[in-house]
């Protein structure tokens, strides 16, 4: 059991990096797009296979991130990042 908590840790810190990546580098418009969602799990397997050599702590961290941690971490990241961009535009344009 220790064993597979140390996966679920790992794909939880591999996630968490590459949200708040997302967070500062896409534009709110893109946020609700599908592809946004592709482009998460791309990053996560990316950053995966370079950390991890052995295949099936890759494939356990895979599923990790796809089937538990994205749906959960997708939900509270992207209303996070909607407010911080809604907040950023407000502050930054002066309304006349």
């Amino acid at each position: 059991m220790a064993i597979q908590y140390a996966e679920f840790l790992s794909a939880s810190n591999i996630l968490r990096e590459v949200m708040k990546e997302i967070k500062h580098n896409t534009p709110s418009e893109e946020l609700s797009k599908k592809s946004l969602n592709n482009r998460i799990l791309k990053k996560c397997y990316k950053l995966t296979l370079e950390r991890y050599s052995d295949f099936k702590k890759q494939e356990l961290i895979k599923d990790y991130i796809t089937n538990i941690l994205l749906p959960i971490y997708r939900i509270n990241y992207i209303g996070i990042i909607k407010k911080t961009h809604e907040s950023y535009y407000q502050n930054t344009f002066v309304k006349c």
